[in-house]
């Protein structure tokens, strides 16, 4: 005899594995990037800032990382049926993008933690790399979802 609650919480835990399988796709994806935008700009980072601008480098590429990880939450975790759904979770994953880079850049910017021009520079190149590479990975996560239904 089944039982449809066991049925059930098998279900909801198989999705909540997919969710967390999803999840951190997207986050290893997005640190490959970080990791390729460091090792890429570090020299000639350096030879135009110096020390302060490697500094400033790394609080750029950190704080879109950031961003990052928040934007997957919303991609990993959308269980929507309908592309429509799907769109809205999308649109909130880059608004929690948007605000939550905005929001930590002021931050950095008005503190005067870190040199104000390669930190902008860093910080809006890691946006578009880290964002591209974000939507690749959540189209494929998207179809791989379709196809298994």
């Amino acid at each position: 005899m089944n039982n449809p609650i066991a049925i059930k919480k098998v279900s909801t835990m198989t999705g909540e594995r997919r969710a967390i399988g999803d999840f951190l796709r997207l986050v290893v994806a997005a640190l490959v990037g970080a990791v390729a935008l460091a090792a890429v700009g570090a020299v000639p980072t350096l030879r135009q800032a110096g020390q302060a601008g490697l500094v400033a480098m790394g609080a750029g590429i950190g704080i879109t990382m950031i961003a990052s990880i928040l934007a997957a939450l919303p991609i990993a975790y959308s269980r929507a049926p309908t592309p429509a759904s799907r769109q809205i979770a999308f649109m909130g994953a880059i608004a929690a993008r948007m605000f939550a880079t905005l929001i930590l850049f002021a931050v950095l910017v008005l503190t005067k933690s870190v040199a104000t021009r390669p930190f902008a520079i860093w910080t809006g190149v890691s946006y578009l790399v880290l964002l591209a590479i974000e939507t690749v990975t959540a189209i494929r996560l998207i179809k791989r979802r379709e196809e298994s239904t």
